[in-house]
């Protein structure tokens, strides 16, 4: 995290995402990098990206963000500690649960709820 601001990423990464509507941007966003980086440090990293924003927007956008990273989770195994946690086991039990068989599955979960999600905050803020 300390690196990403000394080098200006997460200053420009910030500037991006401001452009749009920030549930939404912010919203599909963290939910799609927590499972590049998972859950955890994605949540730290978004924390910090609203800077600039109006009161609202800053808002909007933490609470998306905290939307995303929890519902995002449930894409893949990387998502979460919890997930990885999951592969471990079954592979331990040597009972076969492909990365892909983990990304049907959570997708059809995850997408229409991460949807349902941003669009109830939308209409509470």
């Amino acid at each position: 995290m300390v690196a990403l601001n000394y080098q200006g990423i997460s200053a420009k990464l910030g500037e991006f995402l401001n452009r749009g509507a920030p549930i939404w941007v912010y919203g599909y966003t963290s939910f799609l990098s927590s499972n590049i980086i998972n859950n955890i440090p994605m949540s730290i990293l978004f924390s910090s990206l609203p800077v600039g924003l109006e009161t609202r927007g800053f808002t909007e956008a933490i609470y998306a963000s905290i939307i995303g990273s929890n519902i995002g989770a449930f894409l893949t195994p990387i998502g979460a500690l919890a997930g990885i946690m999951f592969s471990s086991l079954l592979n331990k039990y040597e009972i076969h649960y492909s990365f892909l068989d983990f990304i049907k599955h959570g997708f059809l979960i995850s997408v229409p709820t991460i949807s349902a999600a941003l669009f109830g905050l939308f209409l509470m803020v």
